[in-house]
């Protein structure tokens, strides 16, 4: 009955997944019914979810802070995903700040998810909610109620002096958080734009990774973690392991932002046992500022 009602192509997902795990778009019955039966063998509740896809590129972040029942939009960003040579779009490659979205967003969506997330008894928290922009407004399709893994709050400590990590960590040892009122201190609206910079890698095995020490002495560069070292393996997949670094930049213009990741992609040499160069794009500034200004 439930797949006589379905019109492709649909996203196809694991309850219990993250990081995009499990996740595939399958453009008919056979691509779904196959790849249904391979999610419910590898789940562990065997919840799978099957969805409207949603062709926007258009993909919105927003995290708010909630302090003693407060909410404070503190961070907005776009995603972007590298590309492959061919063109078929790869892992997340880029979180853009601020997105250019956020006004719309205030005036047309926030008060009624405020008034959710107060009527539901919210306190202290942090979360981020996920979803695209389409031509009739926002559609949402996730919700964290957690710290959130691209560390907005490196940012947010830099521009506008509130930390939700710094937050947290106060109310999980005196159950208040009282050194700063978030909502005094918090512009979603970044004064300078800022990325979130993931390196996702093509399959295969590490042999040698150089510059990482020039890149993380740029004063654009604000953080830099390493998740792939030498001698690990990537496998074929769109999901978040195949994230060699992330980076937390800042700059002053969007061109000047543009080409700092350019310098960052040129400077880091990401080797296989072929020899071959892993990143999946070299991120050039033609390509970095068109995804800066469409954010």
């Amino acid at each position: 009955e439930d797949l006589g009602q379905i019109h492709y192509p649909v996203i196809v997902k694991p309850a219990d997944g993250s990081g995009s795990r499990g996740v595939r778009c399958c453009f008919n019955e056979e691509e779904m019914k196959e790849h249904y039966a391979y999610l419910y063998r590898t789940s562990a509740n065997k919840h799978i979810i099957c969805e409207e896809y949603i062709d926007t590129e258009k993909e919105i972040f927003l995290n708010y802070i909630i302090q003693d029942g407060e909410c404070s939009l503190t961070a907005t960003y776009m995603s972007f995903n590298c590309l492959y040579p061919d063109g078929r779009k790869g892992p997340a490659m880029l979180h853009v700040y601020p997105s250019s979205y956020t006004r719309r967003y205030r005036e047309t969506v926030e008060p009624r998810v405020i008034a959710m997330l107060q009527g539901i008894g919210l306190k202290y928290a942090f979360l981020s909610l996920q979803g695209f922009v389409t031509k009739d407004g926002f559609a949402f399709h996730e919700t964290g109620l957690r710290m959130g893994g691209g560390q907005s709050y490196v940012f947010t400590k830099a521009l506008n002096q509130v930390s939700s990590l710094d937050l947290m960590i106060e109310f999980s040892l005196t159950g208040a958080m009282t050194s700063v009122r978030a909502l005094d201190l918090d512009n979603p609206e970044f004064d300078r734009p800022c990325v979130n910079y993931y390196i996702p890698l093509n399959e295969g095995t590490i042999s040698s990774i150089e510059g990482v020490e020039a890149v993380r002495a740029m004063p654009q560069v604000l953080q830099m973690m390493q998740f792939k070292f030498v001698g690990d393996t990537l496998s074929p997949s769109n999901s978040l392991d195949r994230v060699c670094f992330r980076l937390h930049v800042m700059d002053d213009t969007p061109e000047q932002l543009a080409a700092t990741l350019e310098k960052i992609s040129s400077t880091l040499q990401i080797i296989d046992q072929k020899g071959h160069e892993m990143q999946i794009e070299r991120l050039s500034k033609q390509r970095a500022i068109r995804m800066i200004e469409n954010a």
